[in-house]
């Protein structure tokens, strides 16, 4: 069996940090979506100074082919947010989620019979959990 489908004490952690909406978690088995999750969080370095706070998590979609590459670009959904100059943390914080995304394409994906299930995903970046 592939160890990125494989569920462990680390893909627990993991999936606390790359949080994703209900309509995945209904779709998806937990084990699909921690392999999911970890990819991203692989790739996702958050940038030095961050501060703790309960506001600064990037809530960003993503449209994936059936090969696991990127459809279109990723989008973080609060874009009225991102061009406030009183967010520049959340600016810089959705930027590098938005790279994360760009640097793991391609993923590796569940089931292309399930194609429909995990197509267009929204994952929340939570740099607090990772900064724990």
């Amino acid at each position: 069996r592939d160890p990125l489908w494989s569920r462990g004490l680390g893909d627990v952690y993991k999936r606390q940090s790359l949080d994703s909406t209900d309509t995945l978690v209904d779709k998806l088995t937990l084990s699909e979506e921690d392999a999911i999750r970890s990819q991203f969080l692989r790739c996702w370095s958050i940038p030095i100074g961050m501060p703790e706070d309960d506001s600064l998590v990037v809530k960003v979609k993503i449209s994936l082919r059936q090969d696991g590459s990127l459809m279109k670009p990723p989008e973080v959904t609060d874009h009225q947010r991102m061009n406030k100059p009183s967010q520049k943390y959340f600016k810089v914080l959705a930027e590098s989620a938005l790279r994360a995304v760009r640097r793991c394409d391609p993923i590796k994906t569940p089931s292309i019979d399930r194609y429909e299930d995990w197509k267009t995903l929204q994952l929340n970046f939570d740099p607090r959990e990772i900064l724990r």
